[in-house]
């Protein structure tokens, strides 16, 4: 019974952490695409809030700042003034850059993520986005499979086949294999790439590091990682997405197949060779 009930937990879960990242997928791409807009400003000492404001009515992007308000000490202040002089700058590139300005902790610098559920773009301090976990299960089966090393194998005993060849007698022709066993371990892969994650993606967040923003733990092959989206794209990027912050292309795409017109200027020829031919047969009929 105990077990029939964890089966059906797990498949619920399974089935939340696939169901809830897809209906925002759509409305986040399409505002990544607003923010990829370049923008030009010269902006002296203007509040953050005009320049967030300024962004949203610039490219229509849905933007949600973690504001210090009377429930949070950490935040963005919508009243730090901020200075950017740039050309051509990504609307998010402008939008970071005001918001490390707006940030009043030095040792929590503003970061982004998406919004799963609505696909908006959220901009604050870690301690403020860690409040929107998900749990996310990543198959590493394939980075965890040791590869059989058949080292038990029988070994030919030259001694004992020269002196059969002789006539003499002796044991048999094969010794007897000394078993060597695999010092490789599925747990213990898992373990090493464990230890990769949480020493190279956003080292202080997790809680095995004494952060409050991530774990992960290891279950039959898979990786079960409950942390806020701006570590999830770090992990695995976005479907929708290709570049820094998506996953790369699986393979190159063939090139289409073009028809080979070199041929053609000779085909060209040898048709109007054979219709000046017939042309001269025709002005010249046989007798």
């Amino acid at each position: 019974m105990i077990i029939a009930r964890t089966i059906r937990t797990l498949a619920i879960v399974c089935l939340l952490c696939i169901s809830a990242p897809a209906l925002g997928q759509g409305a986040g791409a399409r505002t990544l695409a607003q923010l990829a807009k370049p923008l030009t400003v010269n902006v002296q000492d203007s509040r953050f809030e005009d320049v967030v404001e300024f962004v949203r009515t610039s490219t229509g992007a849905t933007v949600d700042i973690a504001w210090i308000n009377n429930r949070f000490s950490d935040g963005l202040d919508p009243e730090a003034l901020v200075t950017v002089n740039a050309k051509g700058i990504p609307a998010m590139a402008l939008l970071m850059l005001a918001a490390q300005q707006a940030s009043l902790d030095g040792f929590d610098d503003p970061t982004w993520q998406l919004d799963q559920q609505t696909g908006a773009i959220q901009i604050g301090p870690r301690s403020r986005l860690n409040k929107f976990k998900r749990l996310e299960i990543y198959d590493i089966n394939d980075l965890i499979f040791v590869l059989p090393d058949y080292k038990d194998v029988p070994r030919l005993n030259l001694n004992s086949v020269i002196r059969q060849g002789q006539g003499g007698g002796g044991s048999g022709i094969f010794q007897q294999a000394t078993t060597q066993e695999s010092d490789s371990d599925p747990e213990l892969e898992a373990d090493r790439i464990m230890d990769i994650l949480r020493a190279v993606i956003e080292t202080d967040q997790w809680i095995d590091n004494g952060g409050e923003g991530a774990t992960v733990r290891f279950y039959d092959g898979s990786l079960l990682v409950s942390a806020p989206d701006y570590i999830h794209r770090q992990i695995n990027g976005y479907d929708f997405l290709m570049g820094p912050v998506g996953r790369p292309p699986l393979r190159a795409e063939k090139p289409e197949s073009k028809p080979n017109n070199e041929a053609q200027p000779e085909a060209q020829a040898e048709a109007k060779t054979e219709a000046e031919a017939n042309a001269d047969a025709g002005d010249h009929p046989s007798q």
